[in-house]
Parts: C-alpha cells; structure tokens; sequence
C-alpha cells in the first residue's frame, strides 16, 4: 500500500520536474541578437527564445546590430573618375545579418558567433569587396556625380545580396576630394600617370628629388 502511494507520487511529480527543468533550460537571447542552437535536433534559430538542455545542445548568439565598415581609398590607392578627375574618397556602408532563419545560419557559418566571432577578418573581407564595387562604379561616373542616387544604387547593385547573411541597408559618401598628387606640381598629367600605371604594371609611382637641375626622379614601386 505504501508503496503503491510512492509509484504515485513519483508519478505525480514527473511533470513538475519536468516544468523546473525546462523553465531553467529556457534560453531567450538578448536585444540586438539571434540565438542559434546546435547539436540534438539539428540546427535551430530563436529570436525570442529556444529550449537549451545541457549535454544535448549547444548556444550560440548571433549579433544583428548593425555594423559599420568604412572604405578609404586614398593616396596612391585613390579612385579615377570617367572624367579622368583622380580622388581621394571615403565612404561608410552599414550591414546588419537579415532578420531570417537562413540568413543567421549563413553568418553564423561564415565568421562564427558570440566570442568567435573576428570582427578584424569581417572587416578586411568586406573592405576588399567593397572597395572593388566602388572603383568599378567610379570608373563609370564623372566626380561631380558621386553624391547622386546613381553612384549609391551601382554600389548595392555590384555588391549584390550574396553577403554571407549580411545585407548592406545603408552607404553614405563621407568625403570625396580631388588627390593633389606630387606628379601635378612637376607638370606629369593623369593620363601619363595612369598609363605607367597600367602598361608597365606598376603599383605607385614615387617622384624624388633630383640632383640635376629642374629634373625628378620617379620611382616604380611594383
């Protein structure tokens, strides 16, 4: 009889530990984040919250905050406009991961999350990209037409969707100045400039003082 009374408490109380145990395994994931968890089940992603038991599963959090990536590109690694106008330009694009289930797992797979993830790695692989999406599209503009909707609409369109989970919301122009280069001051025009750019491949040209009178001396640094 007794017993009998123990089978039916323990029974009465399964559904009790049961509710303990799944309130302390309850994980929601803070503001600004996605929580993806791993390992039983599969792959899960919870914006709001996700049952997390010990052994079975593993948490990791996901930022969906925005994140900023400013792309200078000045100096010997300035810009050529259409119109032949050599610039220095800084520009700031603005990502964030979209809010959906597929696109968390795709950051999450590409740089990683919470602790994990190098936000230097992301940096210098989205600086990369998007410094060659902007070189093309200025190679397509005059410089008097970089603060116009075209320029900002050729860069979401060359860096397309494909960004690893990310989405670019938003791209600002910061400045975007003519490069007074050295070559001007010794009469060397763009054009001879580029063109020992390009045909003889060199990555900068250097002008150095000279001994002899009204002379310079260039540098090839390749």
């Amino acid at each position: 009889m007794f017993s009998g009374v123990l089978v039916l408490l323990g029974l009465a109380l399964v559904p009790l530990n049961f509710f303990i145990i799944s309130m302390f395994a309850l994980r929601k994931p803070p503001a600004g984040f996605a929580l993806v968890r791993s390992g039983f089940g599969g792959m899960h992603v919870a914006f709001s919250g996700i049952f997390v038991f010990p052994l079975l599963h593993r948490a990791d959090l996901v930022d969906l905050r925005v994140k900023t990536v400013d792309v200078e590109l000045a100096g010997p690694d300035a810009v050529v406009f259409k119109d032949g106008v050599r610039a220095d330009i800084l520009l700031r694009m603005q990502l964030r991961v979209n809010h959906t289930a597929e696109s968390v797992v795709q950051a999450f797979g590409a740089w990683g999350g919470g602790d994990a993830f190098d936000e230097g790695k992301f940096q210098r692989a989205k600086f990369a990209q998007f410094a060659a999406a902007i070189r093309l599209a200025v190679s397509m503009l005059e410089i008097s037409e970089v603060a116009g909707m075209e320029f900002k609409d050729m860069i979401l369109t060359m860096v397309g969707a494909d960004l690893n989970g990310f989405v670019l919301e938003d791209l600002n122009v910061v400045q975007c100045r003519k490069n007074t280069s050295i070559f001007a001051e010794h009469g060397f025009d763009l054009e001879y400039r580029e063109g020992l750019l390009v045909w003889h491949g060199v990555r900068n040209v250097e002008v150095l003082n000279s001994d002899e009178p009204n002379s310079v001396v260039l540098k090839a640094h390749v």
